[in-house]
C-alpha cells in the first residue's frame, strides 16, 4: 500500500480554480429569445436533437478543462507516494542520517557480478534524491562505517551527498562494524531542529556489522525512527582461512616451526589447498583437504627450520573464492638462536652414568631430531671447562646455563665458572649419585652455607614445597615438582644471609637455594634425578619446566615481533625500540607500500601503530634499519556472512519504530543510478504531468479551437 503526500500541500487551493469554467460556460451560455415561426416547425425535432448533441459534447469538454486545472495544481504542489508507514513520509522538516556499511562483507558479488557495495551505494543514491521531495526545512546527512570516509553533516545540498557517494566506491578496505557511525548519527540527530528525525541505514545484512551498536548509541533521541535498506546476496558461498597460528611462539634456529591453520567453509564443501609463503617463495603446502559444507578443518603445517632473526610468513587458501581478503593470514615469528647449556661433570664419570643421562634426554633428547632440539646441550668434564669458556668468550655466545653434577674442579676453574655466572649466567649444583659426600667444591657451597654440606637419607614421603613469596610458587606448571617423592638429599644448615630458599622439604629443610651473584645467580638443587634419590627422573615434568625456567629468567628472549588484529589500538613495546624517538612504519606486503612516520615516547609509540589494513608491517629506524616486525589480519567476525533478522535490529537499535526493507528494486544499473527505472520515469510528478498533456490534446480535439457554448458553424 502506497500513500501519497506533496512538498508544498498549500499550492493545492489552486484546485478551487476549476470554477473558472463553469463560470465561463455559465457566462457564455446561449440565450435565444424565442420566437414562433410557422414555416419552422417542422425543423424543431431537428434543432433539438442538435442541442442534445452539443450539450453533451461541452460537457465533456468542461470536465476536461476542470481536470486540467485540478491536476496543474496537483503537479505545483509536488507529489511524491511512498509506502503506507513509511516514517519518511512526515508532514513536516526531517532530518535523516544515511549510514552506509562499506566493510569488507559488502565486496560479496551479487548474482549479476557487481560487488553488493554497488548496490547499497545505488540504493542510498535513490533514498537521496527521493529526499528531494520532502517538505520544505528537511536536511540530509551521510556517515560512512569506515571511519576514514568523510562525514557529510545536515544539509540541503543533496548533489554533494551524492557526489560523496560517488566517491566513496574507491575507499580503502576496513572491517569497522556499524557501532561508531550509530554514534556520529546520533550525535548529529542531537543537534537537528527539526521535529522528525530518521536513520537510514544501507548494508549487506551481514549481522558482524552490528556487533557492537547498542540501545546506549540512540539514547536522548525522542521519536527516531530507523529504516534498514538490505541489499543481500542469495544464498552466499564462501571458503574463509579463519586462523593461522605458530604453535611456538619463541621458536629456535634451526628448528622445525609448527604451525595451526584453520579452514572454514559457508554453504558449500570443497577440496582446498595450503600453502605457507617466505619472501614470496614457497615454504610448505598441504591439500589436497576435504572440507564438507558448513564445516571447518584444523591442520597442522610444518615450516622448515628458519634463520635466525624475524620472519614474516603468509598463508594462502586456494582455489579462489568470492571474498578474497579472508584466503590470506600473515604470522610473524622471531626466531632466536637456541639457548646453550653446560652439563658439566667429574673427570672420572663413566659415560653410562644414570644421573648424567636423565640430565641429557631431559634437556636435549637424543631420540628427538636436531631440527626440534629446544636447546643446544655440551656435556663437558671438568678439565674441558676452562677451554670451552676460552671459546666462548671469542664467539661471544656465553651459555646461559651451567649444571656441575658433583664435579671436583679446580681452583681456576671455579673461578672461571663464577666470573661466567657475574656475567649474566645461571649456575645449578647437583649432587652426584654415586657420592657418600658431595663433592661439588668447597668454594660453591660456602657461598651458601658457613657449615660444609652433607648427604642424608629423607624422612618417609619426603617432597618439597615452595614457598609463598617465591616467584615460582605461583607457576602452575611447577606444581608437578613438588609431587616427587625424595628418598636421598644433601642437608646444609648455617645459610648466609645472602642465600634465599625457594623451597623447602618437608621437615622445612632447604630444598632449593638461590643467592644472586653479579648479574648471574647460583641455584643448588639438593636432590638429584636418579631412583636412588628422588622420583624426579621418572616424573620428568617439573623438572624439565624448571631448567627451562631458569633458562628463560637468565637469558630472557626479547621479541621483536607482534600478531594484531586490524583496527586494534595497540601500543605495544619492542625492546629494541627503547633507545629511539622516531621510527618509520611500513606495510610490506601487497602492491602498495606505504610507510608512515611513527614518534615515540620511552619506546612506546605516541597513538597506536598503524593497524588500518591487513599485511605485514617492518619497523625501521631512521638509517632504514628493520627492528622489529609485525602482522596484522583481519577479524575472523568479517568472514561470517550470517544474516542479521529484525528481531536482532530491533534489540540493538531500541526503538520500536523499525522498518526493514528486504527486497531488491528492479534491475540494478551501472554506476549510481537509482535502483529502478520506475522510481524515476513513473513517479507520481512525471504520470501527472502525462496526464495533463493528454488532457490538453483530448481539449484541442474536442473544440476544434472553439469556445464552450458557441455553436460550430
Amino acid at each position: 500500500m502506497w500513500s501519497l503526500t506533496f512538498t508544498t500541500p498549500a499550492l493545492l487551493a489552486g484546485t478551487a480554480f476549476i470554477a473558472v469554467p463553469l463560470l465561463v460556460h455559465l457566462w457564455l451560455r446561449p440565450r435565444p429569445r424565442r420566437v414562433s415561426f410557422p414555416a419552422l416547425a417542422l425543423l424543431r425535432p431537428a434543432l433539438l436533437s442538435g442541442q442534445r448533441a452539443r450539450r453533451v459534447r461541452n460537457l465533456w469538454l468542461l470536465l476536461l478543462r476542470c481536470m486540467l486545472i485540478a491536476g496543474a495544481a496537483c503537479l505545483l504542489a509536488g507529489p511524491t507516494c511512498r509506502p503506507v508507514g513509511d516514517s519518511a513520509a512526515h508532514t513536516g522538516p526531517v532530518a535523516a542520517v544515511i549510514i552506509v556499511d562499506d566493510s569488507l562483507s559488502t565486496r560479496y558479488p551479487a548474482a549479476d557480478g557487481e560487488p553488493l557495495s554497488r548496490r547499497i551505494r545505488a540504493r542510498a543514491s535513490t533514498y537521496a534524491r527521493d529526499a528531494a521531495h520532502r517538505p520544505r526545512g528537511s536536511a540530509l546527512a551521510l556517515v560512512f562505517a569506515d571511519p576514514r570516509q568523510p562525514t557529510v553533516q545536515l544539509t540541503s545540498d543533496l548533489a554533494g551527498i551524492l557526489a560523496t557517494l560517488r566517491a566513496s566506491g574507491s575507499g580503502a578496505s576496513h572491517a569497522v562494524p556499524l557501532g561508531a557511525a550509530f554514534d556520529k548519527a546520533a550525535a548529529i540527530l542531537r543537534e537537528a531542529r527539526q521535529e522528525n528525525k530518521e536513520i537510514a541505514v544501507f548494508t549487506d545484512g551481514a549481522s558482524h556489522s552490528w556487533a557492537d551498536v547498542t540501545p546506549a548509541l540512540l539514547g536522548g533521541i525522542e521519536d527516531v525512527s530507523v529504516r534498514v535498506f538490505i541489499s543481500a546476496a542469495s544464498h552466499p558461498t564462501n571458503l574463509e582461512l579463519a586462523h593461522a597460528d605458530s604453535l611456538d611462539e619463541r621458536p629456535g634456529a634451526g628448528m622445525i616451526l609448527p604451525m595451526r591453520i584453520e579452514v572454514r567453509t559457508t554453504g558449500v564443501g570443497a577440496d582446498v589447498h595450503l600453502a605457507v609463503e617466505l619472501d614470496g617463495a614457497e615454504v610448505t603446502r598441504a591439500g589436497p583437504l576435504h572440507i564438507a559444507a558448513d564445516g571447518a578443518s584444523a591442520t597442522e603445517l610444518v615450516v622448515p627450520p628458519l634463520a635466525p632473526g624475524r620472519h614474516g610468513l603468509t598463508c594462502t587458501l586456494k582455489p579462489a573464492d568470492h571474498l578474497d581478503y579472508d584466503e590470506v593470514r600473515y604470522v610473524a615469528v622471531d626466531v632466536r638462536p637456541r639457548p646453550v647449556v653446560w652439563l658439566v661433570h667429574s673427570s672420572d664419570t663413566p659415560p653410562d652414568d644414570s644421573h648424567q643421562l636423565i640430565l641429557r634426554n631431559l634437556l636435549a633428547p637424543e631420540t628427538l631430531p636436531s631440527e626440534r632440539q629446544l636447546i643446544e646441550l655440551r656435556v663437558l668434564s671438568v678439565a674441558e671447562t676452562p677451554a670451552a669458556l676460552a671459546e666462548a668468550r671469542e664467539r661471544q655466545a656465553r651459555p646461559p646455563l651451567v649444571i656441575l653434577t658433583g664435579a671436583a674442579t679446580a681452583d681456576a676453574a671455579v673461578d672461571s665458572l663464577l666470573d661466567l655466572t657475574r656475567q649474566g649466567a645461571c649456575l645449578v649444583l647437583m649432587a652426584d649419585e654415586r657420592d657418600a659426600d658431595v663433592r661439588t667444591p668447597s668454594a660453591l657451597w660456602s657461598m651458601l652455607s658457613s657449615e660444609p654440606p652433607s648427604v642424608e637419607d629423607a624422612p618417609a614421603v619426603d617432597r618439597l614445597k615452595w614457598m609463598s613469596d617465591s616467584p615460582w610458587a605461583a607457576d602452575e606448571a611447577l606444581s608437578e615438582l613438588t609431587r616427587a617423592v625424595v628418598r636421598r638429599r644433601v642437608r646444609i644448615t648455617d645459610l648466609l644471609p645472602e642465600a634465599i630458599v625457594e623451597a623447602r622439604f618437608t621437615d622445612d629443610a632447604p630444598a632449593i637455594v638461590r643467592r644472586p651473584v653479579g648479574r648471574g645467580r647460583l641455584v643448588a638443587l639438593l636432590t638429584n634425578a636418579t631412583p636412588a634419590w628422588s622420583d624426579m627422573g621418572i616424573r620428568a615434568g617439573g623438572l624439565l619446566v624448571w631448567l627451562h625456567t631458569l633458562i628463560d629468567e637468565t637469558a630472557p628472549v626479547s621479541s621483536n615481533v607482534a600478531n594484531l588484529v586490524a583496527h586494534e589500538v595497540s601500543r605495544r613495546r619492542f625492546p629494541a625500540l627503547s633507545a629511539l624517538d622516531r621510527v618509520t612504519v611500513q606495510r610490506v606486503s601487497g602492491a602498495e607500500r606505504e610507510t608512515t612516520s611513527c614518534g615515540l615516547s620511552d619506546g612506546l609509540p605516541e597513538t597506536s601503530w598503524p593497524t588500518d589494513d591487513a599485511g605485514l608491517y617492518a619497523i625501521r629506524t631512521s638509517a632504514g634499519v628493520e627492528v622489529a616486525l609485525y602482522a596484522v589480519n583481519w577479524p575472523n567476525a568479517e568472514s561470517r556472512l550470517d544474516p542479521v533478522t529484525p528481531d536482532s535490529i530491533r534489540e540493538v537499535v531500541g526503538t520500536a519504530d523499525l522498518s526493514l526493507d528486504a527486497s531488491e528494486p528492479g534491475a540494478d544499473t551501472p554506476g549510481l543510478a537509482p535502483a529502478g527505472w520506475w522510481s524515476r520515469w513513473l513517479s507520481p510528478s512525471v504520470l501527472l504531468g502525462l496526464l495533463l498533456v493528454l488532457l490538453l490534446l483530448g481539449e484541442a480535439a474536442a473544440t476544434g479551437g472553439g469556445d464552450i457554448g458557441t455553436p460550430r458553424e
